[in-house]
């Protein structure tokens, strides 16, 4: 069975629009990214204007549930660090789970915007024998991309990162940008050299021996 192939009412879209896949991607990249700060959340929303409307309209009314499960309350109370959270900032975590690989964020996120009297809409597709699943809003439409670019879904590993979700094309990637790689690199140098850096220094020296020794011999032979 192939996998469900995602297909966006822009009728239903903010605005009308109907976003490219990258763009989507990097929207829902930027709100992960997006600052606690008013100042930040304020230019998140004027930038991306109609991205959200809907969704915080739903999480406004609570429909933000994740599964009754410890782990994933837990989860987002160290997001939240303990304190009252509001629907952007809730949208946001989600996110950030989703990111991470929370199955439970994911499916979340995929129905917000679906509230009473809407439907889910996960139809059977008989011509490619599976489902096609179509969203309503350009954020679920953003929400899947990110399903579908799972594997390339990265959390920077630098913990002083300002911006750590990103996609990375490469799957050895493991920093968002060589700014943020240059210290661990660096850092890594200086243990490898500290480690092998004798042994390494005692088989350079033998092999210049080795190298003088044979230039010696051809030169004897002239």
């Amino acid at each position: 069975m192939q996998d469900i192939k995602s297909q966006l009412n822009s009728s239903k879209a903010p605005g009308g629009k109907t976003l490219a896949p990258q763009t989507l991607l990097r929207a829902l990249q930027e709100l992960a990214n997006t600052g606690d700060g008013p100042d930040r959340v304020a230019y998140f929303l004027k930038f991306w204007a109609g991205f959200l409307e809907e969704p915080l309209e739903e999480a406004t009314k609570g429909a933000i549930k994740l599964y009754d499960s410890p782990i994933y309350r837990t989860q987002l109370e160290i997001l939240g660090g303990g304190k009252p959270l509001g629907p952007f900032q809730d949208i946001q975590n989600y996110v950030r789970l989703a990111w991470k690989g929370n199955e439970a964020a994911i499916g979340a996120l995929l129905q917000l915007g679906f509230g009473k009297g809407k439907s889910n809409l996960v139809l059977p597709d008989w011509r490619r024998s599976g489902f096609r699943y179509m969203p309503r809003t350009n954020f679920q439409a953003a929400v899947y991309e990110l399903l579908k670019h799972s594997r390339q879904a990265r959390v920077c590993l630098n913990p002083d990162c300002a911006s750590p979700y990103f996609i990375a094309h490469d799957p050895r990637r493991k920093f968002c940008s060589p700014e943020c790689a240059a210290p661990f690199q660096k850092e890594w140098k200086r243990r490898w050299w500290k480690r092998k850096g004798k042994l390494w220094r005692k088989a350079r020296k033998e092999r210049g021996a080795t190298v003088s020794k044979q230039s010696k011999k051809r030169g004897g032979k002239r």
